[in-house]
């Protein structure tokens, strides 16, 4: 997991990278800045920094789970969506 902290010490952004040794697939998840810290890039950063990370680690590629405001900003980077996830639970 990595974070940004304020000059306060409190983390304002956070986002962490699952990756197995000797896999070419990396998954980001996690990833939030607080809404007072927002639009100043900290996500960008933090999807870039994990991205360099996998990249050093050998990964090729990066799974996310992406919510609606995540999206448009991972879009711009660069990804592309593969397939929609879709939850369900079962009533009992």
């Amino acid at each position: 997991l990595m974070v940004i902290r304020d000059e306060n010490r409190q983390v304002v952004a956070s986002g962490g990278l699952i990756h197995a040794a000797n896999q070419a697939i990396g998954h980001l998840f996690g990833g939030g800045t607080l809404s007072s810290h927002r639009q100043q890039g900290l996500y960008k950063y933090l999807v870039a920094l994990r991205a360099e990370l996998l990249w050093r680690r050998g990964g090729r590629w990066l799974v996310v789970d992406a919510g609606e405001e995540s999206w448009p900003i991972l879009q711009a980077l660069g990804f592309l969506e593969l397939a929609r996830v879709s939850f369900w639970s079962l009533a009992f």
